[in-house]
């Protein structure tokens, strides 16, 4: 005899098992997107202020200095 097919569930249950691994996929990624802002977060706290004074004054003398060449052209 010839079986028959359930025409309400022709996809075997690879929908459901579909669904799952896109579940786990996007928790895994929003898991991996909050640990990736915390460590930057953290680091950008922790950094050392002489770097970010140093960093500062390069670029506001570069900055500056785009400004004295602009005058000087006019």
């Amino acid at each position: 005899m010839i079986p028959t097919y359930d025409i309400d569930n022709i996809t075997g249950n690879l929908d459901i098992m579909f669904q799952n691994i896109m579940k786990i996929g996007f928790i895994f990624s929003i898991i991996l997107l909050t640990i990736w802002m915390v460590v930057s977060l953290t680091i950008w706290l922790f950094r050392s202020q002489e770097e970010v004074r140093k960093s500062n004054k390069i670029w506001n003398k570069e900055f500056y200095n785009s400004l004295n060449i602009s005058d000087n052209r006019t």
